[in-house]
């Protein structure tokens, strides 16, 4: 997660395969948009409660984080002409 916090990025999607109160934590110090958690992990209620609680969405795959990131390649890989 310490990697995360130099980002200059806002408005991110924060892809983890943790699925701790620290990861919506991080994604607001860091101004993320949402989470997604990886790997199909349940996510504990203290997690939700916060994400609600900080208006940050929670999004669950089942897909382990190699293959959600080829999934959602297409969705942000924008050119700029």
């Amino acid at each position: 997660m310490s990697d995360v916090l130099t980002t200059d990025e806002e408005d991110i999607l924060l892809l983890s395969n943790l699925n701790t109160a620290q990861v919506v934590r991080t994604a607001d110090m860091i101004g993320a948009a949402a989470v997604m958690i990886a790997c199909g992990k349940p996510v504990p209620q203290d997690t939700l409660d916060l994400a609600r609680e900080l208006d940050i969405s929670l999004i669950c795959t089942e897909f382990p984080i190699f293959e959600t990131c080829i999934h959602l390649v297409p969705l942000f890989n924008t050119v700029k002409k």
